[in-house]
């Protein structure tokens, strides 16, 4: 079978690996056309984890389904804010 990732492990790994590669690009020298390129291009990925979607076409995981970033697990009815943490009944005596 496969495994049941988080969309936050593919856009955080998204933002690690345009990192990794723009730092191995200045440290190769590489011509300022394709640093500039690859700093757009890691925006972009940073951009998809805090707001997926917000800027043009979201990132797509299998089957075409837009991957769900930081905003969207936080907020609406079924985020991690009124989903989880409000309205608890809790006795603290």
């Amino acid at each position: 079978g496969r495994f049941a990732t988080s969309d936050l492990n593919d856009l955080y790994r998204r933002v690690i690996n345009r990192n990794n590669r723009l730092k191995r690009l200045l440290d190769l020298g590489a011509p300022s056309i394709i640093v500039q390129n690859e700093k757009r291009m890691l925006q972009e990925a940073v951009d998809a984890l805090i707001d997926n979607g917000r800027r043009g076409r979201p990132v797509t995981g299998p089957g075409n389904r837009p991957l769900k970033s930081l905003s969207h697990m936080l907020k609406g009815k079924q985020g991690r804010f009124r989903q989880n943490l409000l309205g608890k009944r809790v006795d603290y005596s």
